[in-house]
């Protein structure tokens, strides 16, 4: 898990500089690299996030999933 944060916080600087970069020299290719490295960490991300989750036995009002039957103006 720490290796995985460690290469996740690095590129997220090397997505910083390409996003920073990108911008001031106004190049779409940068700014999509940078864009697409974020969006990667996130989804690699994002299982560690969830067995977080499931593992702290949050309750069910802290996500706002309650089971109410859902209401429409129709």
């Amino acid at each position: 898990m720490i290796f995985k944060l460690s290469l996740a916080l690095l590129l997220l600087l090397l997505a910083a500089i390409w996003l920073f970069i990108g911008y001031y020299l106004k190049t779409s290719l940068l700014l999509g690299l940078g864009l697409g490295v974020m969006f990667g960490v996130i989804i690699m991300l994002l299982p560690d996030v969830l067995e977080w989750m499931i593992k702290e036995d949050r309750p069910e009002t802290m996500f706002l999933l309650s089971n109410k039957e859902a209401s429409t103006s129709l």
